[in-house]
């Protein structure tokens, strides 16, 4: 199983040509064991799309929430007490923006690769990644 960060989460739902063709593959290749993400990245997506930032290809908020929930091979984990805890208290040098700091620990909680081109996350070291 693999973790998706909410970018990658969002290009391969709608889908998007934003998604790099290893990305596509990992994905393809990984989801029969499930593919994870984050509570906190349904948060990350209806945010942007209440700030207009976000088109999600001509489906309301609610029609890909309703969507993606029916993918029977996501997996929504949980933003527990002690994945948000952990979340404050990463090792080394990580930036402030909250929900990357829970989709990290997230990883980091259950084991996982975090599937990512967040040049942010890809360059800290506490944390395995998989860059595009």
């Amino acid at each position: 199983m693999i973790l998706l960060d909410t970018h990658v989460f969002l290009w391969w739902s709608t889908p998007d040509p934003e998604l790099s063709p290893r990305h596509a593959a990992l994905i393809e290749e990984r989801e029969k064991a499930g593919v994870a993400v984050s509570a906190i990245t349904f948060w990350q997506v209806a945010l942007l799309v209440a700030k207009g930032r976000l088109d999600l290809k001509g489906e309301t908020l609610q029609q890909w929430f309703d969507r993606v929930q029916l993918i029977p091979t996501v997996i929504v984990l949980e933003a527990s007490p002690r994945i948000l805890v952990a979340s404050t208290t990463l090792p080394g040098d990580f930036h402030p923006d909250p929900a990357d700091r829970i989709i990290v620990a997230t990883a980091i909680e259950h084991g996982l690769s975090l599937l990512t081109e967040d040049r942010k996350i890809l360059d800290y070291p506490h944390v395995r990644t998989i860059s595009p």
